[in-house]
């Protein structure tokens, strides 16, 4: 890159070429031009690193106040109101099996990359189930109210994320392997289910609840319904009409 946007000399020579040959000739030619010193009045040589600690601290000595940059940071007044609400929701299906095998997710993916025939009633009950442990308030609190003692990988720290992975995954498999079939049934499913009603509950569980729902980026009335109910309310948090924007997009 430097050589093709320096100016050349004739015959294909640079003047980069001829800069490194000038500062690669320099030394010696000084050290061949500077006479001897006289014994004793050489001075010691000055610590760099010292240096170097002396020039920077002047630096900052000098520099303006005024032009030292700023941090600003932005404060949603929805925001506050919205972390004092609880209001979990109850389960009441057939149980999901999460955690021991046979896990019920890995058999949603297999429906999402086609090895296994799309089961839509079962998919109904595995999205209302994870839709709920979103309202969980011990989840909720293990966030916002954690014990002095509490550790990241405490399972209630991880409730959220868990149940997040577990609703978004089956929409990127079924993009991966270009399953529209699945995507269609399972995107229709999310928007009919207790997600948007989720979007008027905590802070952190109506930001997740439309994280689900903005990646699944339905074009359906229903979903195009959703996203414009939440751009325009003046009273939700930002996060959530950010995840609206996207999901129109």
């Amino acid at each position: 890159m430097i050589q093709a946007l320096a100016p050349r000399m004739p015959r294909g020579f640079s003047w980069v070429c001829l800069a490194i040959v000038a500062i690669a000739w320099a030394p010696s030619m000084t050290r061949a031009q500077t006479p001897d010193k006289p014994p004793g009045t050489d001075k010691p040589a000055t610590d760099p690193a010292k240096a170097a600690e002396k020039s920077d601290k002047d630096k900052a000595k000098d520099e303006p106040i005024e032009e030292r940059p700023t941090t600003e940071v932005f404060t949603d007044p929805n925001a506050k109101k919205t972390l004092t609400i609880f209001s979990p929701m109850n389960y009441a299906g057939p149980a999901i099996k999460v955690g021991n095998p046979p896990d019920d997710r890995s058999r949603v993916q297999s429906m999402a990359t086609g090895i296994v025939n799309t089961d839509p009633e079962f998919l109904k009950r595995y999205v209302e189930y994870f839709a709920t442990e979103l309202t969980r308030r011990d989840y909720l609190n293990a966030l916002l109210n954690p014990p002095a003692n509490a550790k990241p990988t405490d399972p209630a720290a991880r409730g959220l994320e868990r149940a997040v992975d577990a609703l978004t995954k089956p929409i990127l498999d079924a993009r991966a392997t270009n399953k529209s079939e699945f995507l269609t049934a399972y995107t229709r499913i999310l928007f009919e289910s207790s997600l948007p009603k989720i979007l008027e509950n905590n802070y952190l569980s109506r930001i997740d609840a439309m994280i689900v729902l903005g990646m699944a980026g339905g074009t359906s009335s229903q979903a195009l319904d959703v996203y414009v109910k939440e751009l325009k309310k003046p009273d939700q948090v930002i996060w959530v009409k950010l995840w609206a924007a996207r999901g129109l997009s």
